[in-house]
């Protein structure tokens, strides 16, 4: 079956379709039962994001954000060069831990982008990892997470209850 776009989400990069993403994933679910064009899309993304919450993913990439997430600060525009470098070694991060994910899930590198896509337009927060793979895909994710990072490690909780006792 022809995977399309499920209804009321078009949002996908160059006019793609969802068929383009799921074409390698039906030659190996031939023996499965049917399973309709938003049940594979949850699927696929179940298994990203159980691979992304799981060590082996975390451990590539989290050394990195703590390290450098110090170094962002709020600004509109004019970022250092630093920034941009360190959004490539992120990139590339992410890129080679995912490597051998992606080839056991016969997805390519359009597959996924074009998932994460899906996801964050139809499914805004409800997966952890779209995050974290879109901030490998766009300059202004990484540099967001980045800032959210930093923000929740210079958090402290305050002394006392904010309500009255």
């Amino acid at each position: 079956p022809v995977f399309v776009v499920p209804e009321g989400s078009t949002n996908l990069p160059n006019n793609s379709t969802m068929a383009d993403v799921m074409s390698s994933q039906e030659e190996a679910n031939q023996d499965a039962p049917e399973q309709t064009d938003l049940e594979k899309a949850i699927h696929i993304l179940a298994l990203i994001e159980d691979f992304c919450s799981g060590p082996e993913f975390l451990a590539g990439i989290q050394d990195m954000i703590s390290q450098h997430a110090g170094k962002f600060h709020d600004r509109e525009e004019d970022h250092p060069h630093e920034w941009y470098e360190l959004y490539q070694e992120y990139s590339s991060r992410v890129e080679s831990v995912l490597e051998n994910f992606m080839e056991e899930q016969n997805l390519s590198s359009d597959d996924l982008v074009a998932l994460c896509s899906w996801a964050r337009s139809a499914l805004p927060n409800a997966l952890f990892s779209i995050d974290y793979l879109a901030a490998s895909m766009e300059y202004e994710s990484f540099v967001q997470l980045m800032l959210d990072w930093k923000n929740l490690n210079v958090y402290q909780v305050p002394p006392e209850p904010p309500w009255p006792e």
